[in-house]
């Protein structure tokens, strides 16, 4: 017989991280997402995000700025999907 509550759901992935370290991943996301917001809010502050020159790998600073921290994003996420989930689906 079915347990009631996870009838039809698919089982839960085990964690790969040992007991007391597995909220470090999400300490750390939330860390890192209060300091994206800073990094993408106080230059525009300051008006030090919004200029155009100097130029950065032939791209205007504001425009490098933002690419630099959407990239940084990328590879955050990247290593958090891989500390929570273990890279399986």
């Amino acid at each position: 017989m079915h347990d009631p509550v996870s009838f039809g759901r698919a089982p839960r992935a085990r964690s790969m991280l040992p007991m007391g370290t597995r909220r470090l991943p999400h300490v750390l996301l939330g860390l890192y997402v209060a300091v994206c917001l800073v990094a993408l809010v106080v230059p525009d502050v300051f008006g030090a995000g919004s200029r155009i020159e100097p130029y950065v790998l032939g791209l205007p600073f504001a425009f490098f700025w933002y690419a630099a921290w959407a990239t940084l994003t990328f590879v955050a996420l990247t290593f958090y999907h891989r500390a929570t989930d273990g890279g399986r689906e």
